[in-house]
């Protein structure tokens, strides 16, 4: 017999996360599974390639999905290319797309255009209005680019900042500059120890590393100046353990910390049950 489920999509810049969860709003817990892309997802052959791997997935997992949610960074043409893909297999599935101006009940967005703001950063905080209720909360996401954003008393979105990530500047300060070493990566940074970027670098790769990841501590530092009430940070992404790593002995002892890679699936599921019992 096959269980009715939901399809939670987060397509992001440089990987697809997906998740099935069953259509139950009494659901504790939740079984995340991802699905890296490897590759941008950003040409049509990609997000096909992309579509059918997932579907095999499904098909393997003997699952009957009945709806499918949707968060998104890409542009439409794109989004459209996934919603095309699964509504000419199963017409009447039913596919709805999270937006930075959808309705979620007590969770109130300041944005000055809140249909502008980031259906990624709109999902994770939905979650973390979830993970740390009534709380004054720095969401920390670091993919591509890495976002910061304020939620005050669990129920509202103050705003935030968005800055290159980890890789993104990297590469960008690789590509632009003429004599840079250019076999730096991301997860050389992880032989770095945290007092690394606490001190002046004597070589070149260690300077690389400080700048990249000065700019990154700094920006949140930055941050829980201008909230200084706040009692939770939140980090996910692909390089938030990375950026904790090197900023935990920066940040106070009373605030608490939390570590969710699955930040916005998480919220995909929250907005999951509230669309089932509307």
């Amino acid at each position: 017999m096959s269980n009715s489920k939901s399809l939670l999509l987060d397509i992001g810049n440089t990987r697809t996360k997906w998740a099935l969860v069953e259509l139950s709003p009494g659901l504790q817990e939740i079984d995340f599974t991802r699905q890296p892309s490897g590759a941008t997802v950003n040409q049509y052959d990609l997000i096909i390639q992309e579509c059918s791997q997932l579907l095999k997935a499904l098909a393997n997992a003997n699952n009957t999905i009945n709806q499918i949610l949707i968060c998104s960074v890409n542009q439409t043409q794109w989004i459209q290319v996934w919603t095309d893909y699964f509504q000419e297999l199963f017409p009447t599935i039913h596919m709805i797309q999270l937006h930075g101006d959808t309705y979620i009940p007590n969770l109130h967005n300041a944005y000055d255009e809140p249909a502008s703001l980031g259906a990624d950063r709109w999902a994770a905080i939905i979650a973390a209005s979830q993970l740390a209720p009534l709380q004054n909360c720095l969401i920390i996401n670091s993919g591509t680019a890495t976002t910061i954003d304020f939620l005050e008393h669990g129920n509202v979105f103050v705003g935030g900042s968005i800055l290159p990530g980890v890789s993104l500047s990297l590469e960008a300060l690789q590509s632009q500059t003429a004599r840079l070493e250019s076999n730096i990566t991301s997860k050389n940074f992880n032989f770095f120890e945290p007092s690394s970027t606490l001190q002046f670098s004597k070589n070149t790769k260690s300077a690389i590393f400080n700048g990249v990841m000065q700019g990154q501590i700094g920006a949140i530092k930055q941050a829980l100046e201008l909230a200084p009430q706040t009692s939770t940070m939140i980090f996910s992404g692909g390089n938030g353990p990375l950026i904790l790593k090197h900023l935990y002995l920066q940040i106070p002892p009373t605030i608490q910390i939390i570590e969710d890679p699955y930040l916005v699936l998480r919220g995909l599921f929250l907005w999951q049950q509230y669309v089932q019992d509307r």
